[in-house]
């Protein structure tokens, strides 16, 4: 049995999401253990909480691996949900650090990022290039060799979360009253929302749609399911245009990473995450690579095999890696 190396040698990678924190125990070319525990966007979860989840994936993770539970990392990556803004940004690097305190020492290297960009190492070994989410919600990032970054979307869903399930949802509840008033003709959307919701009139969504706007953020989301299976089996005419609506605003969302970072010419991933890139019933993913080709004809669209916590190791790995070539 190879003797394991240097408590210094092993990094650590977290992915810190909406549901769940995921934690990842490393050295420089394999994953040891992992762990996980509840949510940990930075917008949403109370920091208390937040930290104990980070802490309990964490130990899991070092126990799955069969390390001390004092192992002391060398490199840390943390992409973390929510991070959108200068605040959120230190508040998570206050809170990461605090969290993980006992793993660390004063050559620790902790890197806390957006989710999105343990999204895109999770699909690519390229330093640049794009990452795109379409689930609950829509965000989009790229960066270029000389390491420019770009954004688009990700500003939650009375912003923009354009292309995003919870778009589709909302869309669809509204194909649903116009076609029940006469506004627009029928869809068969008006009869799916209906026994979605489990009510017999438009007007009885009221209460359901706005009784709890958080909880609702989740369920309207996942309306996008609804829509699709309504394309799929009436060809209705409304369900089809919303999903042509959401795949034109994600292919935008490619467009404007690609001209604003000059990718047009070079090879690159576009890494893509997110229910929406799932859609089995219909060729949804394939009409975005076709769309997208004609804007980076040498681009490569890439859905991962692997859950992003493994981009966090990735992206800690590849330190590693820089320093030991270093030395």
């Amino acid at each position: 049995m190879t003797p394991k190396k240097s408590t210094q040698e092993y990094v650590l990678g977290i992915d810190s999401g909406g549901t769940k924190t995921a934690a990842a125990v490393a050295d420089a070319n394999d994953v040891l253990g992992q762990g996980e525990n509840g949510p940990g966007n930075i917008a949403t979860t109370p920091p208390a909480d937040l930290i104990k989840h980070l802490q309990k994936a964490v130990e899991k993770a070092l126990h799955q691996a069969k390390l001390p539970a004092t192992t002391k990392f060398k490199y840390i990556a943390v992409g973390m949900a929510g991070i959108d803004d200068e605040k959120n940004q230190r508040k998570a690097e206050q809170t990461v650090s605090t969290a993980l305190r006992k793993w660390k020492t004063s050559r620790t290297t902790l890197a806390v990022l957006n989710d999105i960009h343990v999204v895109r190492r999770s699909g690519t070994d390229y330093p640049y290039g794009i990452a795109l989410i379409a689930g609950t919600g829509s965000h989009g990032l790229g960066i270029n060799p000389q390491g420019e970054v770009a954004r688009v979307s990700g500003v939650e869903y009375l912003l923009g979360d354009e292309g995003s399930g919870y778009e589709m949802g909302v869309k669809a509840l509204r194909a649903a009253i116009r076609s029940a008033d006469g506004r627009i003709r029928k869809t068969h959307l008006e009869e799916a929302v209906l026994e979605y919701y489990t009510v017999d009139s438009v007007r009885e969504l009221i209460p359901v749609v706005y009784k709890n706007p958080g909880r609702n953020k989740a369920l309207i989301a996942e309306l996008a399911k609804v829509v699709e299976d309504v394309a799929a089996d009436h060809n209705d005419w409304r369900a089809k245009q919303i999903i042509q609506e959401g795949l034109d605003e994600l292919v935008l969302d490619v467009a404007t990473l690609v001209k604003r970072l000059k990718l047009k010419n070079l090879p690159f991933d576009i890494v893509v995450a997110g229910g929406i890139f799932k859609m089995k019933r219909l060729p949804f993913l394939l009409r975005f690579k076709r769309n997208v080709k004609r804007i980076a004809p040498k681009a490569t669209v890439v859905m991962p095999k692997r859950a992003p916590v493994w981009g966090a190791v990735r992206l800690a790995q590849d330190q590693l890696r820089k320093s030991d070539g270093a030395q």
